[in-house]
């Protein structure tokens, strides 16, 4: 029947069913477009495919229509706007999906949250991690026990170690070899083991005769090989360096090797065994040959030649990072100066790709030349810190070992764990590790303590306790206390050894509190010891002492005590200063007149100062010049501000030269008759002079171009002041010079310096009388002794005996009245008769310049004899 039309609209009303509809059925590649010339579609129409798929037109094109029972696809993007809390959707297939990867995810945009991971090529919190070229896989940097490490962490950690491969067994001597190869088989002999190894066996060799031997070898029945990790046989490096076959010469000249400085270099057949390379010298400068050779950064590398310094002074071999001067080794291991072939070996590490080995002829002339033979380079994996574990053996099993030096290839042992056994007095109960090592002495070292039962001193480390690990609420007990190691330091005891002796009777100061003894310095006379008080606490100021009390052994006065002080108005820069002293003789001395075995002069000895108060140097420190002092002879005299004694402004500097022996001269100085002078300087001898012993000389002057008067400075001390001094008494009124010069001619150019010339008239010379050394008192120009009493009362001074305590009295007094306010003076002189109290022989009387004499007063006779008498002769009319 064929199809008829039979409506074109249908409308159906509420509640109508529509029974067994039936969409028209089309061709799905009809479908497309509603343009279709086979079906053209309007919006809202739906078509059935051939492909059993709903199509529904929107207008413009046939859509396909989803339904469960087919797949789905579209171009366009799906979105679910399903609200957080519920699944978008869910899958319960659990077949791979293709083309779904990790970089489909995305990369986050900043750090992704926790619940948020998307795909990550760093070690980055909640990414997910994506492995990179050659499958790296960045991890961060491990917090737990059980955390990825990265490469990084790793070799810092074990950055200095070279752990190779365990070892089945060391050796305990030599085994036999030849060429270098160990031929020994598989015999026991000389290894540390009771059986033959095994083929494959890996052994370190330690103890060869042949030290180049030594490494990690693998036994075989015959010739032996070295490990594959501790090969030292890699690529020769190199090129013609045997300089022996047609490959290394060209017409006599060495092939691959550059010449330097316009050396020569030529194939000689003096070799070790063949030909060798010489290099000789043809400019003026050290001739040289060198290779450039490729290497990696951090490799190690083993250079090895032969090398004759020939008619050159020393032979040398560089390696050097691209240049003929600079070595990466040092020149004790790389010069030489022995004659003959000599095997030379080193191990080096690179520090650049391009390294140069550098041979060279150490000598200026051109004729002179230096040999190399058996030239080699080649990298090792055995260098120093190589580390290796023993598993077996007889005596060293579980041991290891350290290579200690690449170049003598000498292997230390690193651990001896293994060798602690049973009876060495090791014991082990609960926490507690105790060595007992003898009966009377076991240490026991617990989880919080270490206990012994006794320990010397001598048991003890140097240093091993520190001050603060003391107990300072104990009392301590000792012989003795060494209170620094420096020579202004002595011991402290607190008991001196026996009895000290006074007067015949032995006192016993056992008892002392502190004893300060400096025996263990010598005797000398610059070290003193005693008790230094500072103020400012700093140990390494000379000027930090302000006061001292000080044994003393200058002048041949051992035993005497000396007291110091620093100047008031000195600042921070002065010096302590003895200002008293007690003598071993019982001698009093105030003031610092202290400078030879004769001082104290008196039993007290009061003075102000010993050298003359006029100094005839008038420019003692030459702070701002050198006036008073002038060129001589051969010697120039200069003005010196760089180096100078105490860090003053200046100093003198004489300069020679080189004709004669003088330095510089002083002016005139007026010099007295009888007069002793008293001459000190500082002197610096710089490191290079040449002109002997530094004189400081009156030159005769001061006798009258008589003998001359020498101190020295010593030519063996340079880089340092001493100090130098000399007394010279005058025989008649002169006009003297101070010379100063060298004992011998030195270089010209050459010179000494000197400062705080001081040129001073000595008061004491000649001493004082045996019979009034009780008391002396001693100043610069006019010196004498004040009584001060009260006003209105009598100054007095008393001689007497074991007699009578007052024979004689010299008496002053002034009588202060009203109206009065100076009052007038008298000065009485008494004695006494016959034991009575003294009384007045003769008054003085200021107030009319008169005198009154008691009894009579007797001019050339006996005195007393008569009133007033005079005893004259024709002598003496």
């Amino acid at each position: 029947m064929a199809s008829k039309k039979v409506f074109t609209s249908l409308e159906f009303g509420a509640g109508s069913t529509l029974i067994k509809p039936k969409i028209e059925v089309k061709e799905a590649a009809h479908l497309v477009t509603n343009n279709d010339p086979y079906f053209p579609g309007v919006a809202g129409q739906l078509a059935f495919g051939g492909d059993t798929e709903l199509y529904l037109n929107d207008g413009t094109a046939w859509r396909k229509l989803h339904n469960s029972n087919t797949a789905f696809s579209t171009s366009s993007l799906i979105t679910s706007t399903v609200a957080d809390g519920s699944v978008p959707f869910a899958i319960t297939s659990k077949t791979v999906v293709p083309n779904l990867t990790v970089e489909a995810l995305g990369t986050p945009v900043g750090t992704p949250l926790s619940g948020f991971h998307v795909r990550s090529t760093t070690a980055t919190e909640h990414g997910i991690p994506v492995y990179g070229t050659n499958g790296i896989l960045k991890v961060g940097t491990p917090v737990a026990d059980d955390d990825a490490s990265s490469k990084g962490y790793v070799d810092n950690a074990v950055q200095g170690l070279d752990h190779k491969e365990s070892v089945k067994y060391t050796t305990t001597g030599n085994l036999t070899s030849a060429a270098g190869i160990i031929t020994t088989g598989l015999s026991n002999a000389n290894i540390d083991t009771t059986t033959n190894p095994l083929a494959g066996d890996r052994i370190l060799v330690k103890n060869q005769t042949n030290a180049s031997e030594n490494g990690i070898w693998l036994a075989t029945g015959s010739s032996w090989t070295r490990a594959t990790d501790a090969d030292v046989t890699g690529t020769q490096l190199i090129e013609g360096g045997s300089f022996s076959s047609t490959s290394d010469i060209t017409d006599g000249t060495p092939n691959n090797w550059q010449s330097v400085n316009s050396a020569t270099l030529t194939s000689e057949g003096s070799g070790v065994s063949g030909n060798c390379l010489r290099v000789q010298t043809t400019s003026g400068n050290d001739g040289a040959a060198y290779q450039d050779i490729t290497t990696v950064v951090g490799k190690s590398y083993r250079i090895s030649l032969y090398m004759n310094k020939g008619t050159s002074g020393t032979v040398a071999y560089l390696v050097g990072i691209a240049s003929d001067t600079d070595s990466i080794l040092g020149a004790s291991d790389t010069d030489s100066t022995a004659s003959g072939w000599v095997l030379h070996e080193s191990v080096f590490k690179a520090t650049a790709t391009t390294t140069r080995i550098t041979l060279i002829s150490r000598d200026s002339a051109s004729t002179d030349y230096s040999e190399f033979d058996s030239v080699s380079v080649k990298e090792t994996d055995l260098s120093e810190g190589a580390f290796v574990f023993v598993e077996d053996g007889t005596t060293l099993p579980n041991t290891s070992w350290v290579l200690s030096n690449g170049v003598t290839h000498a292997w230390t042992q690193f651990s001896g764990a293994g060798q602690i056994t049973a009876g060495d007095g090791l014991a082990k109960s609960g926490d507690t590790l105790s060595v007992d090592l003898a009966a009377s002495t076991p240490l026991e070292f617990a989880s919080n303590k270490l206990s012994m039962a006794a320990i010397d001193t001598g048991d003890l480390a140097n240093d091993a306790v520190d001050a603060d690990k003391l107990d300072d609420s104990a009392t301590f007990a000792m012989a003795g206390l060494r209170v620094g190691a420096s020579a202004l330091n002595g011991v402290i005891t607190s008991k001196p050894t026996g009895a000290f002796t006074t007067s015949g009777v032995d006192d016993d100061f056992s008892a002392a509190a502190l004893y300060v003894d400096n025996s263990v310095y010598g005797s000398s006379d610059s070290v003193l010891g005693g008790i230094m008080f500072s103020q400012r606490g700093n140990a390494s100021d000379k000027h930090a002492a302000i006061m001292s009390i000080a044994d003393h052994v200058t002048d041949g006065d051992p035993t005497g005590l000396a007291f110091y002080t620093q100047p008031l108005t000195s600042g921070s820069t002065a010096y302590l200063s003895e200002v008293l002293r007690l003598s071993s003789g019982g001698k009093v001395g105030i003031g610092g007149d202290f400078t030879n075995a004769a001082h104290p002069l008196g039993t007290l000895h009061v003075s102000t100062a010993r050298y003359g108060g006029t100094e005839l140097n008038s420019n003692v420190n030459f702070n701002s010049n050198i006036d008073g002092w002038d060129d001589y002879d051969s010697g120039t005299a200069s003005h010196e501000t760089t180096t100078t004694y105490n860090s003053s402004a200046g100093a003198l500097r004489g300069t020679s030269d080189g004709t004669n022996i003088w330095l510089a001269r002083s002016d005139g100085l007026v010099l007295t008759q009888g007069a002793s002078y008293r001459i000190t300087a500082k002197c610096y001898i710089p490191a290079g002079w040449d002109g002997g012993d530094v004189w400081m000389s009156d030159g005769g002057s001061f006798s009258g171009a008589g003998a001359e008067t020498v101190v020295k400075a010593d030519a063996t001390t340079t880089g340092s002041w001493q100090s130098l001094q000399t007394d010279i008494p005058v025989a008649a009124d002169v006009n003297g010079n101070i010379y100063l010069r060298g004992s011998n001619n030195p270089t010209n150019g050459k010179y000494v310096i000197f400062d705080d010339i001081s040129i001073k008239e000595d008061d004491l010379a000649d001493g004082v009388s045996t019979l009034g050394d009780d008391l002396v008192v001693s100043g610069s120009s006019g010196t004498g002794i004040s009584i001060i009493s009260k006003a209105n009362t009598s100054s007095n001074l008393y001689f007497g005996d074991g007699i009578q305590k007052d024979y004689i009295r010299i008496t002053g007094s002034r009588s202060i009245v009203t109206g009065d306010a100076n009052g007038d003076s008298t000065l009485y002189f008494q004695a006494s008769d016959g034991g009575a109290a003294p009384a007045s022989v003769m008054s003085l009387y200021g107030a009319d310049k008169s005198v009154k004499i008691e009894g009579g007063l007797g001019i050339g006779t006996d005195a007393g004899t008569r009133t007033f008498a005079i005893n004259q002769t024709a002598t003496n009319a």
